[in-house]
């Protein structure tokens, strides 16, 4: 990502860290609401993240700001 960026990367840099920032606190928030099934609500969590990413990737994955701008080897 920091590639594409030509200048302010520390700005880029300060909102890839925010988004990890806010993934890792609302992973603790749902593992937390059920500390007993911690293995299983980590289960469901990375079943959940990878439905939406497929989803997501299906979604877009045909789109022209995408196609164009693969790395074609």
């Amino acid at each position: 990502m920091l590639d594409q960026q030509t200048s302010d990367t520390g700005s880029a840099v300060a909102v890839i860290q925010f988004c990890s920032m806010i993934a890792g606190a609302t992973g603790m928030m749902l593992v937390s609401i059920r500390p007993d099934e911690l293995i299983s609500d980590l289960g469901i969590i990375q079943l959940s993240i990878g439905a939406i990413a497929l989803v997501l990737w299906l979604l877009v994955k045909n789109k022209s700001y995408v196609i164009n701008n693969l790395y074609k080897t």
